[in-house]
């Protein structure tokens, strides 16, 4: 969870903020996407609980699951995938491809347990897992053959780099038992950032 989150931080700091202002022709106005998205992600939180930042992970006494929360995760991975769309279409994308795979590999494992936790039959755990799987593909062909998200593709892309700080942050904090200094944490951190800058360059 540590290098997802740092991973995806990076990633906004390094590559989506700045392309989101050069796009914009730096209109300040995208700021306020960036902060409705923190805001959205901490409703979306009401619903999904926590589960895309480890939340579960590590308070196993609320280790269940509701349909507000499946539901929620889903629109939470939809949501995150939408500017992908757009980007195959602008033949980019790989960046932000990279982030959403780093940050919902995690989230698959979580869900998995979560799910095996409440006993539940194995074709149901299926079920439930290819609908998540399904979930950032679907997002993702929304925003390729729906024009109006293509109009509004660099506001798509202030929403999720608010997404993405506040989950990045969360689970960067959460990552250690009380918050302390923890020496492989740090080296996490370090790797994940010096993967997303070598991408950057790599891929510009």
């Amino acid at each position: 969870m540590a290098f997802s989150g740092s991973f995806i931080l990076a990633i906004t700091a390094l590559h989506i903020l700045p392309d989101i202002y050069e796009r914009s022709g730096h209109n300040h106005i995208v700021g306020l996407f960036i902060i409705l998205g923190i805001l959205l992600q901490i409703v979306l939180e009401f619903f999904t609980q926590g589960i895309e930042h480890g939340h579960h992970h590590h308070h196993d006494h609320v280790l269940s699951l509701s349909k507000g929360a499946v539901v929620g995760l889903y629109l939470h991975s939809i949501l995150e995938s939408l500017p992908l769309g757009v980007q195959w279409i602008l033949d980019e994308g790989n960046l932000l491809f990279w982030g959403v795979v780093f940050h919902h590999l995690p989230i698959g494992i979580i869900l998995y347990m979560i799910l095996k936790s409440k006993g539940l039959k194995r074709n149901k755990i299926l079920l439930y897992l290819a609908l998540f799987a399904m979930s950032s593909p679907a997002g993702a062909l929304a925003g390729y053959y729906i024009p109006a998200f293509q109009k509004i593709f660099v506001y798509l892309l202030a929403l999720v780099a608010g997404i993405f700080m506040h989950i990045s942050t969360t689970i960067i904090f959460e990552s250690s038992h009380n918050h302390r200094f923890n020496m492989m944490k740090l080296v996490t951190i370090a790797l994940a950032s010096g993967l997303a800058f070598a991408m950057v360059e790599f891929l510009h």
